[in-house]
C-alpha cells in the first residue's frame, strides 16, 4: 500500500490504496473493460474512507462481446441507448501533450471495447433552449443526465454529481482515449475532427464564433447542444466533440500524486479555439497541475473534485453496449436510495484503476473552491 499525504486546505481527504482485485472475468460495471477476456488484476484508488463494496450487476450480462456487434441493430437503441452513437472500438493510439510527459508528448496504444457515446453533451431532464434546468448542485439529489439535440448542456457540475447522473440511467462517465478516440476516428494523426490542421472555415461548425466574428446572440453558457450550425457532427453523429464544453472524463489526472481528486478534462471549449498547446507546472518534485489547454482533440487539463464548476465544463455520457437498450427509456426523478458503483479508467499502460466517489452534494466552505496542496506529494 503505497501512502499520499492530504493535499487539500479543508474538505479533501487524499489517500491512495493500491489493492489488488482478483477477478473471475467479471469486471465491475461502469469500467470500460473488453468483453469475452479474464479482467486483468485492477488497482483500486479510494477517493475516501468510504470502502468500495462489490456491484451486484454482471459486466458480462451487458456487453456484447467484441467481434459479435450486430452493426445494423445499433440505429434503432437495441445496441446503444436513444441519441447514443455506436464506436466500433479496436486498437487507437492516444495522445497526451504538455510538460508533465517526458519530451513533451506520450503515446500509446489502447485496444477498447465496443462502446456508446452520448451523441450530444449531457442536459437535465428539465433542461430547455434557454436554461440548463432547475437543478445547481443544492441541498438536494440530482436529476438523472439526459442527452437531447437543441437544450443548454449541463455545466457547472461536481464530480459525485456527474456520476450520479449518468449512473441512474446505468451509464457512466467515458474515458479520456474514449473521447479521443472517438473525435479522431481512431487516427491519431487528426488534431482536429475535420482532420490534422486547423481550418477555421470547419471550425464555424462548432465553435460558438465565426472565422471573422462571434456568431450573434451566442454566449457561454447559453448555446444548446448540436452546435451553432446543426454541422457540428462532422459525419460522425457526435455533436460538439470539439468546440461545446470542455468534457469531464472517467480518468484521474494523476493518480500517484492525487488520488482520486483530480480529474482529466477533454478538449476545448467554446471561447479558446485558437489555443494550440497544453501547458502544466510542477507541483513538488514530481507532480503537475494545469496550467493551459489546448483546443483540439489532444486538449487537456484538469481540476480537483469539488461541488460547482466553471461554465464551460459539462459532460457527455458513455455506455456499454446492449441489448438492455432495446425499448429502454430515460429515468428522469432522482433515487434517494441510490449507490454509487465504482468508476474507472485507463492508465498508459493500458492497465485500469477504479475509484468510488461518495453522494456529496452539499457546498463546500467558502474559499476551497481551489484546493491547494498542503504538501509536496511524496512527502
Amino acid at each position: 500500500m503505497s501512502r499520499v499525504p492530504r493535499i487539500c486546505r479543508r474538505f479533501v481527504r487524499c489517500a491512495l490504496l493500491s489493492v489488488l482485485i482478483a477477478t473471475t472475468g467479471i469486471g465491475v460495471v461502469g469500467c470500460p473493460s473488453k468483453s469475452g477476456e479474464k479482467v486483468p488484476p485492477t488497482e483500486t484508488v479510494e477517493a475516501s474512507p468510504t470502502p468500495v463494496e462489490p456491484d451486484e450487476r454482471r459486466l458480462d450480462e451487458l456487453i456484447v462481446p467484441k467481434g459479435d456487434e450486430p452493426y445494423a441493430m445499433h440505429a434503432d437503441g437495441r445496441i446503444c441507448p436513444p441519441n447514443f452513437v455506436y464506436v466500433h472500438g479496436g486498437p487507437c493510439e492516444v495522445v497526451r501533450e504538455g510538460e508533465r510527459w517526458p519530451g513533451g508528448e506520450r503515446r500509446y496504444t489502447i485496444d477498447l471495447a465496443p462502446y456508446c457515446l452520448g451523441a450530444f453533451e449531457a442536459s437535465q431532464a428539465d433542461a430547455t433552449a434557454e436554461s440548463r434546468g432547475s437543478y445547481a448542485n443544492p441541498d438536494g439529489l440530482p436529476p438523472p443526465a439526459q442527452v437531447k439535440k437543441g437544450v443548454v448542456p449541463w455545466y457547472g457540475a461536481s464530480r459525485s454529481v456527474m456520476e450520479e447522473a449518468v449512473q441512474l440511467q446505468g451509464w457512466r462517465l467515458p474515458t479520456y482515449e474514449e473521447l479521443q478516440c472517438a473525435a479522431t476516428q481512431f487516427d491519431a494523426g487528426r488534431k482536429w475532427v475535420w482532420g490534422d490542421k486547423y481550418d477555421c472555415k470547419e471550425s464555424e461548425k462548432s465553435w460558438f464564433a465565426g472565422c471573422d466574428k462571434p456568431y450573434p446572440n451566442v454566449t457561454v453558457p447559453t448555446f444548446v447542444t448540436g452546435g451553432p450550425t446543426g454541422r457540428s457532427d462532422y459525419g460522425t453523429g457526435l455533436y460538439d466533440l470539439i468546440g461545446g464544453l470542455s468534457e469531464w472524463t472517467a480518468t484521474l489526472w494523476d493518480a500517484a500524486c492525487f488520488g482520486a481528486q483530480r480529474f482529466s478534462l477533454w478538449g476545448g471549449t467554446a471561447h479558446i479555439a485558437a489555443r494550440i498547446a497544453n501547458h502544466q507546472e510542477r507541483v513538488g518534485p514530481s507532480c503537475w497541475v494545469m496550467a493551459d489547454y489546448a483546443g483540439h482533440a489532444r486538449g487537456e487539463h484538469e481540476h480537483p473534485i469539488k461541488i460547482g464548476g466553471p461554465v464551460d465544463d459539462g459532460f457527455r455520457p458513455a455506455a456499454n453496449p446492449s441489448p438492455h437498450w432495446k425499448g429502454w427509456a430515460p429515468r428522469t426523478e432522482p433515487d434517494p436510495k441510490f449507490r454509487l458503483s465504482p468508476s474507472c479508467f485507463y492508465l498508459p499502460d493500458g492497465r485500469q484503476r477504479c475509484y468510488q466517489l461518495e453522494r456529496w452534494h452539499n457546498p463546500p466552505p467558502e474559499g476551497d473552491d481551489e484546493p491547494a496542496p498542503e504538501a509536496a506529494p511524496g512527502s
